[in-house]
């Protein structure tokens, strides 16, 4: 039954991240092109998250270091990075701009499943996380009407919003996976080496747009 929900949970996210792809995209790029791109992106979520999840744990083992629990987390990121070069490669989207879109989908499509976590299992820590991924898409929303007013950042190009939140959202795992390293969706402490590893790319990757 626990299988039946997680697939219902992932429809549902995958439609609010499809429309969410579509309206950051859609006055750049034909229908047809941006739901094709989403596909291709939610596909490998699910395919690399199945198969981390499924797969991949049989070639670890729980330590002090790693658990398999949150191997469908990293998977789906996986996925997401393969399904986003796919669609660039083949549509020639604009980086940041298709980054930023796919980036604010991929929040709200982990939404309902730390909402589903939180109430199947009562978990303070899934509560939390939901919490916080409906502070980082407030953040997002702010952030993307008063950006191109920061005279720090000269650019003033598209993908500032993308870029901080999700610098943020890794960077807050970072801080997380120190102090509780087994929580629903970490790999264990070596969580944070990985977590603290894609928010400084992120954060260089900012920093180096508005320097463009």
């Amino acid at each position: 039954m626990s299988n039946i929900w997680l697939f219902l949970i992932f429809l549902l996210g995958s439609f609010v991240f499809l429309f969410t792809y579509w309206k950051r995209l859609k006055e750049d790029y034909a229908g047809v092109e941006i739901f094709t791109s989403g596909f291709y992106i939610l596909t490998g979520v699910g395919v690399f998250s199945l198969a981390f999840d499924l797969f991949l744990k049989n070639f670890l083992h729980d330590s002090l270091f790693f658990q398999d629990a949150g191997l469908w987390f990293w998977g789906g990121v996986v996925g997401a990075i393969a399904g986003f070069v796919v669609s660039v490669l083949r549509f020639k989207l604009k980086i940041f701009e298709t980054l930023e879109a796919m980036g604010l989908g991929m929040l709200f499509l982990l939404l309902p499943f730390f909402v589903y976590e939180a109430l199947k299992n009562q978990s303070i820590f899934s509560l939390i996380g939901s919490i916080i991924l409906i502070g980082l898409i407030s953040i997002f929303f702010f952030l993307e009407g008063r950006y191109r007013k920061f005279t720090w950042y000269k650019s003033g190009k598209v993908g500032f919003s993308g870029l901080s939140t999700l610098g943020l959202f890794f960077l807050l795992r970072t801080i997380v996976g120190l102090v509780f390293p087994f929580v629903f969706s970490f790999i264990g402490r070596i969580d944070s080496l990985i977590s603290g590893s894609v928010s400084f790319i992120l954060f260089l990757l900012l920093y180096n747009l508005g320097e463009q």
